[in-house]
């Protein structure tokens, strides 16, 4: 029993340690994750380079993008529109273009990252095979490892989801902004409308007002001469009942 197990033992130091094969498991997994926006008809055999200029190029493109858009903004401000219309279709537009060029950039550095995780691996598994002492102390060191890019994995699945919430509410809030304007150009609208109704009311206040002193004076006029008139003839209106009801009204009238 002890020449056998002691045979198992062996075999298992002469071959790669499970912890070697989990790691190269989930390495594969890793790359093959992040090369899903690359092409399936590419050969299986690129080096490290060819991910870093396609890195480099999606930047550049993103970088043109964002001038092309702040000079739109420019020329959109020259033309004498408000900063918050310029702003808010540079904003939309902008997290609409560096949504799926983000995308890109992280999985292109993820597959980097993949990309050296493997030549780490392949190196580890190289040393110790030609050192068996350090097994021990590196295969706890990898364990860690593991466990920490797992957990990196799932804090970057989060911070994805949390990006792509955060953008939904940028949208979101940049959509209530718009509304937001027109409802204050309503009412603007409508304050405009109310102070010129209330300008209109008091002219019309006033011009009655002036055409009701005119229709006074043109009244007291009136009576005067009707007084003059009867005092004129030398008649007695106490006699008729008729002209005494009159001159009492003319008497008790406001516009004396």
């Amino acid at each position: 029993m002890t020449s056998r197990k002691k045979a198992s033992q062996r075999k298992e130091r002469e071959g790669p340690p499970r912890i070697f094969t989990r790691l190269r498991d989930l390495s594969a997994n890793c790359l093959q994750s992040t090369i899903s926006n690359a092409h399936e008809d590419k050969e299986e055999t690129h080096d490290s380079i060819a991910p870093i200029s396609t890195c480099g190029q999606i930047i550049d493109l993103r970088n043109q993008i964002k001038q092309q858009l702040t000079d739109m903004k420019t020329d959109l401000q020259i033309r004498g529109l408000p900063k918050e219309i310029a702003d808010g279709p540079l904003n939309i537009s902008l997290s609409m273009a560096f949504q799926p060029l983000e995308a890109e950039i992280c999985s292109m550095k993820n597959k980097e990252i993949a990309i050296a995780r493997m030549q780490s691996f392949n190196a580890v598994l190289n040393s110790l095979q030609q050192d068996h002492e350090q097994n021990s102390s590196i295969l706890a060191v990898i364990s860690h490892t593991v466990d920490v890019c797992k957990t990196i994995q799932a804090v970057q699945s989060n911070n994805r989801m949390l990006a792509e919430k955060l953008s939904d509410v940028r949208r979101s809030r940049m959509e209530t902004r718009v509304l937001q304007q027109e409802l204050f150009k309503k009412v603007k609208v409508t304050e405009e409308r109310k102070n010129k109704l209330q300008e209109i009311e008091m002219k019309t206040q006033v011009v009655g007002k002036e055409n009701m002193d005119t229709i006074a004076n043109k009244v007291i006029i009136i009576q005067e001469i009707f007084q003059r008139c009867i005092l004129s003839a030398h008649i007695d209106w106490s006699q008729d009942p008729h002209l005494t009801c009159l001159l009492l009204k003319m008497k008790e009238s406001p516009f004396q």
